[in-house]
């Protein structure tokens, strides 16, 4: 179906122009553009497109000038655009993200939470939560094998007297060499361990966050649990490369 209309209505005081342009199509696909501030009617939009044709490609420009509509007293809900400001500053925060937050920010995230439907909201919602609850295990684990470590290695060199003691003698000097091997081991395993947050800092801050902020913070996710498997292995590298047990 190939064919074109426009139509131009005043309402409200403000000036309404819609044109509809379609072409030949196997399925039905309906692009619809418009200001912003009015994109919450795009699916409503839609809903009439889709009632009144069955294929094609179907493009609906919708513009409105409302230089003549009559003032309206904006409010603002100054309780729910701080807690969209605190959301994007924890999420700055913990991800090392740079760039300021401005009100355009918050109006493009408000605009589309209310243009999204209750199912997508409720994935959002448990994807938000999956990844509060998996960023605070992630967390408990890094705290415990890097001050795990730090532990290690306090007893290693509170204890040193014993084993250095016997570097002199025959028969237990091997008890003292596998101490330096240790403690040596121990001492490359933490140089191991700021490589690897050095890298992973890096990583971090290469992840692209405009088009997808959910994706860009699974993409955060991923690459935390990546170090925390390079921290696990840090052990095994260090003790392999000094021939420690």
């Amino acid at each position: 179906m190939t064919g074109y209309g426009r139509a131009r209505e005043m309402r409200g005081g403000r000036d309404i122009t819609v044109e509809v342009r379609s072409v030949n199509n196997r399925y039905l696909d309906c692009t619809v553009k418009m200001p912003r501030a009015y994109i919450f009617a795009e699916d409503a939009i839609k809903t009439r497109v889709q009632k009144a044709v069955s294929r094609g490609k179907v493009d609906v420009f919708v513009t409105i000038d409302a230089t003549g509509a009559d003032e309206t007293v904006v409010s603002v809900n100054e309780a729910l655009a701080r807690g969209y400001y605190e959301a994007l500053t924890r999420l700055k925060e913990s991800f090392g993200l740079e760039g300021s937050i401005t009100p355009d920010m918050l109006a493009d995230l408000e605009m589309t939470l209310e243009t999204m439907e209750l199912g997508p909201l409720l994935g959002l919602f448990l994807q938000s939560f999956l990844i509060k609850f998996t960023m605070l295990a992630l967390n408990i684990f890094i705290f415990v094998i890097v001050y795990g470590r730090m532990i290690e290695i306090y007893l290693l060199t509170s204890l040193a007297p014993i084993p250095v003691a016997t570097l002199s003698n025959r028969e237990l000097g091997a008890m003292g060499q596998n101490y330096l091997r240790s403690l040596f081991a121990v001492g490359f395993q933490g140089m191991l361990i700021l490589v690897c947050v050095a890298i992973y800092a890096v990583l971090i801050q290469g992840i692209a966050t405009g088009g997808d902020p959910i994706g860009a913070i699974w993409g955060c996710i991923g690459y935390t649990v990546l170090l925390c498997f390079m921290l696990m292995k840090t052990g095994t590298i260090s003790k392999s490369i000094f021939s420690a047990h």
